[in-house]
């Protein structure tokens, strides 16, 4: 058996590279772990439930929202197409989040198609599912990396 634990702060990203690296992990015969050491928010939750094992610190929080797309200077048709992208990325999203959590399903659509950003502290985020165990325990990393691809979304 393989086992990789990532430990994880991030305000996240561009989707379509978290829901990529989830469609390539999540199959794999590995058994991943994840741990919310403060924040982990947008696209990094999607990374988040690859965990089988899910954990977080008692302070941490999850954000949960729609697809962000920064439009300027498409043509009407673009944005259609444009529009139908997002729909696609956001039923990824959806689920992604409906496999890692005991919620009901219109809750979490709430936050990913309509406007309803959902900031879920670590108790929030037992009860629904998305966490498995609230813990301080965390495990020494080996290596650090800090990633950032500038994304304000």
């Amino acid at each position: 058996d393989v086992y990789k634990r990532q430990n994880m702060n991030s305000t996240g990203g561009d989707p379509s590279y978290s829901i990529s690296a989830y469609n390539l992990l999540k199959p794999l015969p590995i058994t991943i772990t994840t741990y919310n050491v403060n924040q982990v928010e947008s696209a990094a939750v999607h990374l988040y439930c690859l965990g089988s094992r899910r954990y977080a610190h008692p302070r941490s929080i999850f954000t949960i929202h729609s697809v962000k797309w920064s439009l300027s200077g498409y043509s009407p048709g673009k944005l259609a197409a444009v529009s139908k992208k997002i729909n696609l990325q956001q039923e990824s999203v959806l689920n992604i989040l409906n496999s890692c959590m005991r919620i009901e399903t219109a809750r979490i659509e709430r936050s990913v198609f309509g406007d309803d950003d959902w900031y879920i502290d670590a108790k929030e985020a037992a009860l629904s599912g998305l966490v498995q165990q609230i813990t301080t325990e965390s495990v020494s990393a080996k290596k650090i990396y800090l990633i950032s691809d500038g994304y304000k979304g």
